[in-house]
C-alpha cells in the first residue's frame, strides 16, 4: 500500500495506545479509589493524564472523517476495561470475546486508520490487508493466552481452555498459512521485493510453538510484544535502503 506516514497520526496511535493500555491495565486495580492507590500507581496515573491530553491535542488536528473510527475503537477500550453488562462484567469477562477485541481494535488502528487518513479507496486489496492483520494478532495473543492457562477464570474459555495448548498451537501455525497464502495474493497487487512478511511468520511461528504456561513472563511482554517491533525496523531500515539504491 502506497502512502506518506504521516506524524500528526503517528503521534496521536502512540499517545492513545500509552493512554489506552494503561486505562485497561490499572483501572480494576485502581477501582476510582485514587485516595488510596500506592504512590507509583499514581505517578502512572499522572503520566497517562499528561499522555491523554497530549493525545487530545493530536486527535484535533486529525481529520474528521477519521474520528468516527476513532470513537468505535475508544468505545471498544472503554467496554473492554469498564463493567458495562448487566451482570457486572466487561467486554473482556465475555466468553471467547477478549482476544477479537483486541485484535479488532489493532486491525482498525494499524491499517484502517491510515487508509482513512490518506482517503485511500477501499478495494480487495485493502479488506485483506486489513483481515490478514487481523488475523495476525489473534495469533500474537494466543502465547498470551497460553502462558495465562492457570490463572484465568475457566468462565472466559480462552482458546487454550477450549481446544487445548497443543491444538491452539495448531491453530495459530493454520492461521499463519492463511496469513501466506493471502500475502502471495496481495504481493501481485502490493509489490514488495523484500518479503517481510514471510520472515515475521517464521518468526511468530517460533514463539508460538515454544509458548507453554511455564515460560517466564518476558517471554510474552519482551519477545513476543517485540514481534511488531522487528517488523517495523526493517520496514524502516530497509526500505530506505531499497529506497536509496533502487539497483539493490
Amino acid at each position: 500500500m502506497d502512502y506518506d506516514v504521516d506524524w500528526l497520526l503517528l503521534g496521536f496511535v502512540f499517545t492513545a495506545t500509552i493512554t489506552g493500555y494503561n486505562f485497561v491495565l490499572y483501572a480494576g486495580i485502581a477501582k476510582w479509589q485514587h485516595r488510596s492507590l500506592p504512590q507509583n500507581l499514581r505517578w502512572i496515573q499522572l503520566f497517562s493524564l499528561l499522555t491523554f491530553f497530549v493525545m487530545l491535542l493530536f486527535l484535533w488536528q486529525l481529520p474528521t472523517r477519521l474520528w468516527w473510527w476513532i470513537v468505535v475503537t475508544a468505545i471498544l477500550t472503554l467496554f473492554y476495561a469498564v463493567p458495562v453488562l448487566p451482570n457486572g462484567k466487561n467486554l473482556r469477562n465475555v466468553s471467547g470475546l477478549k482476544i477479537l477485541i483486541i485484535a479488532l481494535v489493532w486491525a482498525m488502528v494499524t491499517v484502517l486508520f491510515p487508509i482513512v487518513f490518506n482517503q485511500i479507496p477501499i478495494t480487495k486489496v485493502e479488506l485483506t490487508l486489513f483481515f490478514q492483520r487481523f488475523l495476525f494478532i489473534l495469533i500474537l495473543v494466543l502465547p498470551f493466552e497460553i502462558r495465562d492457562l492457570k490463572n484465568d477464570l475457566l468462565s472466559l474459555e480462552t482458546i487454550p481452555q477450549r481446544i487445548g495448548v497443543q491444538n491452539t498451537k495448531i491453530f495459530g501455525i493454520v492461521l499463519l498459512i492463511i496469513i501466506g497464502v493471502l500475502e502471495i495474493w496481495l504481493q501481485k497487487h502490493l509489490p514488495n521485493p523484500l518479503q517481510f512478511t514471510y520472515f515475521i511468520i517464521m518468526i511468530t511461528s517460533v514463539f508460538l510453538l515454544f509458548a507453554n504456561p511455564q515460560r517466564p513472563k518476558n517471554y510474552t511482554a519482551f519477545w513476543v510484544e517485540g514481534i511488531p517491533v522487528i517488523w517495523l525496523v526493517l520496514e524502516a531500515t530497509m526500505g530506505q535502503l531499497v529506497e536509496s539504491h533502487p539497483q539493490l
